[in-house]
């Protein structure tokens, strides 16, 4: 789970991500307007925007294609996403949730967290959420 905040009109077409095993599986995408906080274990206000089983690759990139519907975030806006598989996602280790991760001319990426389950009602640090962690794959977009 991370948020990303537009510097300029950008809409995100897709992301792509590393897994740590090769299967075939169900790959979900949700997003939601703002950041997350207060909504890492809740299902309310998030939507599905990709939802299809994928053939992911053991530590390569797994490329989604376009996602159900992109997302438009206008500039100076905070967007969410949570990107779920039960195949393990890949992460990068980070310094502070909330962080900036890492930015280009139109888009600044946050340091967010991870979870073992999807929507479970519980934040148990260290069982259900794991903080801070990096998405470790790409997110896509083009500047409006």
């Amino acid at each position: 789970m991370f948020y990303v905040r537009a510097k300029r009109d950008v809409t995100i077409t897709s992301l792509d991500f590393f897994g740590s095993t090769a299967k075939t599986a169900l790959v979900q995408i949700y997003t939601r307007s703002g950041k997350y906080n207060g909504y890492e274990v809740k299902r309310d206000g998030w939507e599905v925007i990709f939802d299809k089983s994928v053939v992911q690759g053991k530590k390569t990139l797994t490329s989604l294609g376009a996602l159900s519907q992109p997302v438009y975030i206008p500039a100076g806006s905070y967007q969410s996403f949570v990107v779920y598989t039960p195949n393990v996602l890949m992460y990068k280790p980070g310094t502070a949730e909330g962080s900036l991760s890492s930015q280009d001319m139109s888009l600044e990426f946050y340091e967010g967290i991870g979870l073992k389950d999807l929507f479970s009602g519980s934040y148990a640090v260290g069982v259900n959420v794991f903080s801070p962690r990096v998405f470790s794959g790409v997110v896509r977009y083009s500047a409006v």
